[in-house]
């Protein structure tokens, strides 16, 4: 005797089978895990009812996962600082040791005792061992900063907003964890940077890779290998740190979410992260995309240069599910302004192969 949920197939002739149904799944995370394959399998052009359903039912997931989201507890170490001229936000997922190297390489830019400085625990099971070794680091190394944590994981978007309705200064640095100075006042500079330009929207530096080759000088868009929409097109990704045409401080696309500064009430003014977005990839360009639309020029500064060890705390597989998710989905919002974009501006060289051709 079958039990739960079952399958009954009946045939032309009258024949009937049943056969049990694989167990409901109720949390969320399992659910994606699920159905995020799926999309990865049904090759392009998906159907137009497939993309729709898929994107309603995770769009109503997410936002019954987030709508109790908020802060659960938040500590501070070091006395606060009370004019910032800058907060930084630093999500932490999985790999908390991260804090250990950052704090490291602030203590050593007198600067930073004017940031208001927040680490945001998006690994709440890691709390305890993360508000542990903060409140270590700060008396180590006379720094101040917040450590927050949500009531659950929130992703990506979710955490970062967070953090910037917590945020005391005018001025916002969105900042991942595996991203490390290579010497002191980039912060100043970029702070500079940012105040001199009117009408800016995001600032984002050069970030390098372990081998000083180029990991971001800006980013744009490109028409996806497999057919379908628009990937992001890092400018200048592999070239040397010192290659020219990356040298120049210039109006971009966009910038990437690892190290990307804005006016906070111009980032809340256009409401922050989309939190539709599964964590992966495109929140960011999605951020830029509407900041442009305000009326807003994205900057690139060359003199300004950061490491970036990329991915180090995300799983892989799982990242690939959800950007695959996450192109689609900012595709399908943004086509027509990429399109028109592109047709404006041209397609830029900035590929080894288009510059070598």
């Amino acid at each position: 005797m079958l039990t739960g949920w079952r399958v009954e197939v009946e045939t032309a002739d009258g024949f009937l089978a049943e056969a049990p149904a694989p167990p409901a799944l109720e949390e969320g995370g399992q659910i994606l895990a699920t159905i995020l394959p799926d999309l990865q399998i049904e090759r392009p052009p998906l159907t137009r009812n497939a993309a729709a359903h898929v994107h309603d039912f995770i769009t109503r997931l997410q936002a019954r996962r987030l709508e109790n989201y908020s802060i659960k507890e938040e500590l501070q170490f070091g006395p606060p600082v009370l004019r910032p001229v800058l907060s930084v936000i630093i999500p932490l997922y999985g790999r908390i040791d991260l804090i250990e190297h950052q704090l490291a390489q602030f203590a050593l830019d007198p600067v930073w005792a004017q940031c208001d400085l927040i680490y945001l625990v998006d690994s709440p099971e890691l709390w305890q061992r993360v508000a542990w070794r903060a409140e270590w680091l700060a008396q180590l190394y006379h720094l101040s900063l917040r450590v927050i944590r949500g009531n659950q994981s929130g992703g990506y978007a979710a955490v970062n907003n967070l953090g910037a309705k917590r945020a005391r200064a005018d001025l916002l640095l969105f900042l991942n964890s595996d991203v490390l100075p290579i010497a002191p006042g980039w912060i100043e500079r970029m702070v500079a940077s940012y105040r001199q330009r009117p009408g800016i929207g995001a600032l984002g530096p050069k970030l390098l890779f372990e081998d000083n080759s180029i990991q971001h000088a800006g980013v744009g868009f490109t028409a996806a290998t497999d057919g379908f929409g628009w990937d992001t097109l890092p400018y200048y990704k592999g070239f040397h740190r010192h290659f020219s045409a990356a040298a120049q401080t210039r109006p971009v696309t966009a910038v990437t979410g690892a190290c990307l500064m804005v006016d906070q009430s111009l980032f809340h003014r256009v409401n922050g992260f989309d939190q539709g977005y599964i964590q992966g990839d495109f929140e960011d360009m999605d951020l830029c995309l509407r900041l442009r639309r305000a009326g807003c020029q994205n900057w690139y500064d060359a003199s300004i240069e950061l490491y970036h060890l990329e991915g180090v705390s995300y799983p892989q597989a799982q990242r690939v599910r959800h950007a695959t998710y996450n192109r689609w989905l900012h595709s399908r919002k943004w086509s027509n302004e990429i399109e028109r974009l592109i047709s404006q501006n041209g397609a830029p060289a900035m590929t080894v192969a288009q510059i070598s051709a």
